[in-house]
């Protein structure tokens, strides 16, 4: 996937730092501990290839209460709703494990992320100079059809 990823993508996604894509990272993005974290990816089939072109990311606290949001899709498959999918798919799992909050920070200069945390009912606040911290209430709630 991270041949189709821009330096703007993975500026947004890891907040400045593009990591070195090598084993250990790989290794932290792909063996979860599965008590607390889940990882949602979306493959498509190209020319008989599979290839992974976006994936959500939510990890829980150590008490299941509350749980970071993270999102990346690659940047051909970018503005066509698949955000806004695996967004609501992983909102549900969230609410189905009892997570009372599911929480974000993004970057000002991320509109497109914005835009998708304000559809789905986030609640966005100023955190700085050039980041907002994000937060939607699970518990009781109906998510957005948005």
């Amino acid at each position: 996937m991270f041949q189709y990823l821009s330096k703007e993508s993975l500026y947004y996604r890891f907040f400045g730092y593009v990591p070195q894509v090598n084993h250990e990272f790989l290794a932290r993005y792909t063996q979860n501990d599965y008590d607390r974290e889940i990882a949602i990816i979306v493959e498509i089939e190209e020319k008989g290839e599979k290839l992974m072109v976006g994936v959500v990311r939510i990890i829980a606290d150590a008490w299941g209460e509350n749980a970071e949001y993270a999102i990346l899709i690659a940047d051909p498959w970018q503005k066509q709703g698949l955000g806004s999918i695996l967004t609501d798919f992983i909102l549900e799992i969230a609410r189905d494990k009892g997570i009372h909050k599911m929480y974000a920070s993004v970057l000002a200069t991320n509109k497109g992320m914005i835009r998708l945390f304000e559809k789905k009912g986030f609640t966005i606040k100023r955190d700085g100079f050039d980041m907002f911290y994000v937060e939607l209430d699970l518990v009781g709630k109906l998510l957005p059809n948005a």
